[in-house]
């Protein structure tokens, strides 16, 4: 009897690395996780950077790990997803040099010296250190010696076929953040290349997603236990993946609620847009992109740090059985994506004083009620800028397995909330899906694990209003305060 057929998937975001073994029918056999190790550059004002033999170490580890839990089953293909501003370069000897998250800024104090003016014309970007090529710039600025080894650099999930395949290439729903890549045109650019005092010989060649880089190298075959002539499929960026992953079709919004929360849609065609807009997965389409900022992972640094003791199910279901608003109001997201506003960032707040009777559960019902509201703003910004007639939103990410959160964005928004199945872990069902079409396999159709429909809510609809009245308030006291 043959043994089932799946795939090792490698998924790297700001937080941690995950391996994961998924079954050519999109199941989830085993998931393994560690939190990435990160070292401060004390040769820059705002850099973190991480040492590529370390990650490497932990991807193998926890790949022998997954493996194991999995039990029987064939590996056919190995794929990959990660952060999409981060970059790994690596040397002319072969070696990984050194790696950078898309939070390292150390090109920071360079960048404004570069005629972003034109940059802008051809990126649609505006002017922002942490872009991958100016990890790169900040490197050959102050530190020479190091830059000096450099022969290419790449995406990090895109390291991570190097690593496997000993190719080099670089995505192309990921090259869009590197400052090098015209959109429009669909290639590397010298123009940019000069501009932002990018070395175009190191850029590597461009790949789409969902294609086969070549075969895993057969130490590796040997080390994790692979038959011969196991397939490394070009992966993806986790914002790209995720849509990917719940099937987003034209005109469908998907929030992705993760570590933050991009609004996506998937356009067929490139135009000039005031929020960004990237390649897609899929050849000739692109995705438009707002976002509501450090939703998730404020949820939980607060979750963590103030309501250890408390499961986040235990917190939903009190929240649920009380029936009431929250007596406390939070404001974590970063303000919707206007470009003329600023965003702000402020904390919890209360009416007069913290109140005697105050529950745990209400600072993380208020949590979710602020993520669902800047997931509204969002959506209705983003279709100021490409109208959609869909009656209802898609959501993805760890975020939706709150039934608070997700209700009362149907509440709020008036439309129905879709979350597909694989939803909680949609970028990895994501690369899933390319390996599927790498190897030729039939595409799943998509399936809804869940539907919340709108109800009214007049309670919610006056603690919104009274939310977006102090948002107001905060803004325009931060604006003054940088008077």
């Amino acid at each position: 009897m043959s043994r089932k057929q799946g795939y090792m998937i490698v998924d790297i975001g700001t937080g941690n690395t995950r391996v994961g073994i998924v079954d050519i029918a999109g199941n989830i056999l085993a998931l393994e996780r560690e939190d990435s190790k990160y070292y401060v550059d004390d040769d820059f004002a705002n850099s973190i950077y991480f040492k590529p033999q370390e990650w490497e170490e932990t991807i193998y580890r926890l790949a022998n790990q997954a493996l194991k839990a999995a039990g029987e089953i064939e590996i056919i293909a190995v794929s990959s997803s990660s952060q999409r501003q981060g970059i790994v370069m690596i040397g002319k000897d072969g070696s990984s040099i050194l790696g950078f998250p898309n939070s390292d800024m150390r090109g920071d104090a360079y960048v404004h010296e570069l005629n972003w003016k034109r940059i802008t014309e051809i990126t649609g970007l505006d002017e922002d250190a942490f872009y991958s090529s100016f990890k790169v710039l900040g490197t050959k600025k102050k530190q020479p010696e190091i830059a000096e080894k450099v022969k290419t650099f790449t995406s990090i999930s895109d390291w991570i076929g190097y690593l496997f395949t000993g190719k080099v290439v670089w995505e192309r729903a990921q090259s869009a953040h590197s400052m090098a890549y015209d959109i429009a045109k669909d290639e590397w650019s010298e123009e940019l290349c000069e501009l932002t005092e990018t070395d175009y010989e190191m850029l590597p060649p461009l790949a789409l997603a969902g294609t086969v880089l070549g075969n895993v190298k057969e130490e590796l075959c040997k080390k994790f236990g692979f038959g011969e002539e196991v397939k490394f499929v070009v992966g993806t960026a986790d914002t790209q993946g995720a849509a990917y992953g719940v099937q987003a079709q034209k005109g469908e919004v998907v929030a992705v609620n993760g570590t933050t929360t991009p609004m996506t849609m998937i356009l067929d065609k490139t135009r000039k847009v005031p929020c960004w807009l990237s390649p897609h997965t899929e050849a000739g389409k692109y995705m438009l992109e707002a976002n509501c900022g450090a939703t998730g992972i404020n949820t939980q640094r607060m979750k963590d740090k103030l309501l250890n003791q408390y499961s986040y199910e235990e917190l939903e279901k009190k929240a649920i059985e009380s029936g009431k608003m929250p007596k406390v109001m939070a404001m974590f997201a970063e303000e919707f994506y206007v470009p003329e506003e600023l965003c702000t960032t402020v904390g919890f707040l209360f009416e007069e004083e913290i109140p005697m009777n105050l529950e745990a559960y209400e600072m993380m019902q208020a949590m979710m009620y602020d993520v669902a509201f800047s997931i509204y703003e969002n959506y209705k910004y983003l279709t100021t800028i490409e109208a959609s007639d869909k009656p209802y939103l898609i959501g993805c990410g760890g975020g939706f397995r709150s039934n608070i959160m997700a209700q009362a964005l149907a509440d709020i928004s008036g439309k129905e909330v879709w979350l597909p199945e694989g939803f909680a872990q949609s970028t990895l069902h994501g690369v899933f899906l390319l390996c599927n079409k790498a190897m030729g396999f039939e595409q799943p159709e998509r399936k809804m694990e869940k539907i919340f429909k709108p109800e009214n809510n007049g309670a919610l609809q006056t603690y919104y209003r009274r939310w977006k009245e102090y948002r107001g308030k905060m803004k325009a006291m931060n604006y003054l305060s940088s008077l």
